[in-house]
């Protein structure tokens, strides 16, 4: 999930998403193209570490509204954009 905030971020910012590394020892990396300063890079470098935060919360409220199925597609929606961005095997 933390790759994932980098990403969702980095294109909500308007930077150009080139792909999402995974490494077998869980360090991951994920590049954008843009200015190297500024609001939109500051809010990609802090997104990987809020965002599985945020994405709980969410979820909890999701829950407790009882709308489990929709939180169980979106989740699977996530999953498998993040197979599709993944660069590595």
């Amino acid at each position: 999930m933390h790759e994932a905030g980098h990403a969702l971020v980095a294109l909500a910012t308007g930077r150009r998403l080139t792909g999402i590394w995974l490494h077998a020892d869980t360090a991951g990396l994920t590049v954008s193209v843009g200015l190297p300063h500024g609001p939109g890079m500051v809010a990609t470098t802090m997104a990987g570490y809020l965002s599985p935060y945020v994405l709980g919360l969410v979820g909890v409220a999701v829950l407790a509204r009882g709308w489990i199925t929709v939180t169980l597609w979106v989740a699977a929606g996530l999953l498998v954009a993040m197979v599709f961005l993944t660069r590595n095997a």
